[in-house]
């Protein structure tokens, strides 16, 4: 419906960084279709992007 209303760019704004941690005892994540339909906790904010190191 939009098709002619979007403009879609080249240039992309932001780099977003999406990372996994899991407890010893539970399978590695190999991809996000592994997490349908289970509970997750989902923890977000702002970060340093590696300026404290």
């Amino acid at each position: 419906m939009l098709v002619y209303e979007t403009l879609e760019s080249w240039v992309s704004p932001v780099t977003l960084e999406l990372h996994a941690w899991h407890l010893n005892t539970t399978e590695t994540l190999k991809t996000f279709d592994q997490i349908k339909h289970k509970r997750v906790i989902v923890i977000s904010g702002y970060n340093y992007g590696g300026l404290m190191s």
